[in-house]
């Protein structure tokens, strides 16, 4: 072998082995290159893309090919702002004109298909090894249209939220850990008179409270940090101009790694709540003094109507004996016809003010042991004449061996006549009938008034006991009747402690019954009405309060009684044993958890039941240990209501408003 034959073969071993280097180097580049998620282009010194990755032709929308036939500037490419970005700004050649790196830069590209994409850009330049000499350039883009897309709706999201913060009637206040304000909506400026967030940004919370709240406020904090949420409580706020500023609502405190980073505050102005309040506090003052004058024209009516009423009934029955004989029969006929209106309308002044009695609860009640199916044959005996020769029988159904029944004895019948003249107006042919149900031990339970008269249709059955109200028009010119005769049997019911119910068929007939309490089939001491009716002690040191549920309570038929500090009401609750108590919480010298755990500690008066009704009921929940229900002021009518029907087993009534409509409608009638 020659000299010059080993040096070719040395030369040839070299190539192989840069060419096997040079494989594996293509190799590991494109093991590393082709699975990014980049894209990444290589171009030449002179600007042409000399390779890409196919991260590159999936996020441009083109293929590979395509890619390395693409002239410079081919790809439309824009800024930030949406303006076309010129070549020589684009990252890429700007790193191969100035030999220098660019970092993040953001661009818009439009694919072929015309959609457009956003694309996180890098470029640095490569220079041949120790030598400023430019090889080409190295790119590498991250697709960012989602993100940018998720970025743009948070934003939305977010103005969105600022929008309906800043316009919420709500006082809405976000503190920092530290009770530092770092948000207040505009409402809470508006309310407290602050035009700009300089005034507010950064200050602690307790700058706008008075010097009470202040000491409240640490408690409170301290309550939020131990994880415990303040719904419904109160406090003043301190505006700019140094008013007070009533709000309620709710405390939070956000947490992180345990630790408390900021406080929420969602409160609601009451100023104007509170001004309603008073406004109607002095309608209720003006509507208790027109109640006043509204029962001394009752009074003054009943002596004014009646006296004359009797007079002219008198002395036209006198008249009518026709003693002498001289009177013509049309003259008797037309005093017949005074006299019978006369006593009609006798009899309708005399229904209004009945009905007006007992809806006032001043009409008296006297128990005493009674026979009862003596009464309901003596009543039917008594209204024969009714019939004036009509084809309708009377009859009575009443059990032997009947037990007495305590009961007053005057009203019982008053609505025994009711229930029969009503059957007796609207049946024409058949009978009228009145049956006693008893039970096993021979009480009466009940009292049936079945007719066979017109009916009442099933969508008018629930009008037939309100005043002045028949079934329909027609019945009223047809049979005639004012329509108190089924409210006054009602409320006398009521009275008595019995319920009324009715089922009614058009054309078939009507069956009214009376439900009788079995607890006053058993014999008791005459008592009025003023004793049978439920008690309610009212403790709350705010007059408007008392006054308030005062109101409330003696609409609903009950009797109100109230007092202003704790160590009276427990005095009066132990004088007077009422059926139920309405405490208020935030009283002076002894509040209304004191009274509470005193009252509960006494055993004459642990059994009345106890409804806190307070700003602060529900805020207090767990410290009103012993209270039978919880009631958050303002107060509703409803609440109140709800209540005396459940503790204290009364029927309650609504009587507010209804005797000025049946005055007027009387002495329409009547003229």
């Amino acid at each position: 072998v020659t000299k010059k034959a080993v040096v070719h073969e040395s030369e040839a071993l070299l190539l192989r082995r840069d060419f096997d280097r040079r494989k594996k180097g293509e190799a590991l580049y494109h093991g590393v290159v082709d699975v990014l998620a980049e894209g990444v282009f290589v171009r030449n010194a002179a600007g042409r893309i000399v390779e890409c990755n196919p991260s590159a032709a999936r996020i441009l929308g083109l293929s590979r090919q395509e890619i390395l036939a693409m002239q410079q500037g081919a790809i439309a490419c824009f800024k930030e702002d949406g303006t076309p970005m010129p070549l020589d700004e684009r990252p890429g050649m700007t790193a191969r004109r100035d030999a220098d790196a660019v970092r993040s830069e953001v661009m818009g590209i439009r694919r072929p298909n015309g959609e457009m994409r956003w694309l996180l850009v890098n470029a640095a330049p490569m220079f041949m090894p120790g030598s400023t000499s430019l090889l080409g350039v190295t790119t590498s883009f991250a697709d960012i249209t989602r993100r940018n897309e998720a970025e743009a709706e948070v934003r939305d999201q977010r103005e969105q939220l600022q929008d309906f913060l800043d316009n919420a009637s709500d006082l809405i206040a976000i503190t920092n850990g530290d009770g530092r304000l770092l948000y207040v909506n505009g409402a809470f400026r508006a309310a407290l008179g602050l035009r700009e967030d300089a005034q507010v940004m950064g200050r602690p919370l307790a700058d706008f409270l008075d010097s009470a709240e202040r000491e409240r406020h640490g408690a409170r904090m301290r309550s939020l940090i131990a994880g415990e949420r303040l719904k419904d409580i109160e406090v003043t706020l301190l505006a700019a101009d140094g008013r007070s500023v009533p709000v309620t609502g709710d405390l939070s405190c956000r947490f992180e790694n345990g630790m408390p980073v900021a406080f929420r505050a969602i409160l609601r102005d009451m100023s104007e709540i509170n001004a309603a309040q008073e406004q109607l506090m002095l309608a209720i003052e003006q509507a208790s003094s027109a109640n006043q004058a509204k029962s001394e024209f009752l009074a003054n009516m009943s002596h004014e109507l009646r006296t004359p009423l009797n007079s002219v009934i008198g002395f036209a029955s006198v008249l009518m004996r026709n003693k002498n004989g001289t009177m013509p029969p049309q003259e008797i006929q037309y005093l017949q016809r005074i006299h019978d209106n006369g006593r009609h309308l006798l009899g309708l002044i005399n229904s209004v003010l009945d009905l007006s009695k007992v809806e006032a609860g001043r009409m008296d009640i006297d128990l005493a042991p009674i026979d009862l199916g003596n009464m309901v044959r003596e009543t039917l005996a008594q209204m024969e004449g009714h019939l004036q020769g009509r084809p309708v029988a009377l009859r009575a159904v009443v059990p032997e061996d009947l037990a007495a029944l305590t009961t007053d004895a005057g009203k019982l019948k008053q609505v025994l006549i009711n229930l029969v003249g009503n059957g007796l107006k609207f049946t024409e042919q058949g009978s009228v009938t009145v049956r006693v149900v008893a039970d096993a031990t021979h009480h009466p339970v009940a009292i049936e008034v079945v007719d066979t008269g017109i009916g009442i249709p099933a969508d008018r059955q629930g009008a037939v006991f309100e005043a002045f109200r028949q079934a329909d028009n027609s019945t009223a010119r047809r049979f005639g009747g004012t329509g108190l005769g089924l409210t006054i049997t009602r409320s006398i019911c009521q009275l008595l402690g019995y319920q009324i119910s009715l089922t009614s068929e058009p054309g078939v007939g009507t069956t009214f019954t009376v439900s009788i309490a079995s607890a006053l089939t058993a014999p008791r001491a005459p008592v009025t009405a003023e004793s049978e009716t439920p008690r309610v002690l009212i403790i709350d040191d705010d007059p408007d309060a008392r006054l308030l549920l005062s109101q409330y309570v003696n609409d609903a038929g009950c009797q109100a009684v109230a007092i202003g500090t704790g160590a009276h009401g427990l005095r009066l609750a132990a004088e007077r044993q009422p059926a139920l108590i309405l405490l208020d919480i935030m009283m002076p010298h002894m509040n209304g958890f004191e009274v509470l755990e005193r009252l509960r500690a006494d055993a004459t008066l642990a059994a009345i039941p106890v409804v806190i009704v307070s700003i602060v009921a529900t805020e207090n929940r767990r410290r009103a240990v012993g209270a039978t229900a919880l009631i958050d002021k303002p107060v509703r009518r409803e609440d109140i209501e709800a209540v005396l029907r459940q503790y204290t087993a009364h029927p309650v009534s609504d009587v507010g408003g209804q005797l000025g409509d049946i005055i007027k409608q009387t002495l329409l009638a009547a003229v």
